[in-house]
């Protein structure tokens, strides 16, 4: 196999993949947009399987979408117009999250999710 012909079949997108990056795009677009925007945009390793995008927005509030494999993820963020941070979240992301009352329930305390 030459190099040409391995970086052809390298840069094939297996169709679920290239559909899972962009319902992640829309998804994670919409909630953006909903919450003044994005400002921070993070993409975690789960497993060797999953990656995780965290959308921390202008408001806030933080939204997620577990995908398939980085690659998707990073897809997804470049589709969505999102600049991804590298490394480890900082003390400006973390400060900027607001949690409510869901998520709280979500962690065993607070209301009860969903009320």
């Amino acid at each position: 196999m030459t190099d040409a012909t391995a970086a052809d079949e390298s840069a094939i997108v297996p169709a679920h993949e290239s559909e899972e990056a962009s319902t992640a795009a829309k998804r994670l677009g919409r909630f953006a947009s909903a919450h003044g925007g994005a400002k921070f945009v993070y993409v975690e390793h789960i497993s060797a399987f999953r990656s995780r995008i965290v959308v921390v927005a202008e408001d806030g509030r933080y939204g997620d979408q577990v995908v398939g494999s980085h690659e998707t993820a990073m897809t997804a963020c470049a589709s969505a117009g999102f600049d991804v941070l590298e490394g480890e979240w900082d003390r400006d992301a973390v400060g900027a999250v607001r949690t409510t009352g869901y998520e709280w329930g979500l962690m065993g305390r607070g209301r009860t999710a969903g009320k």
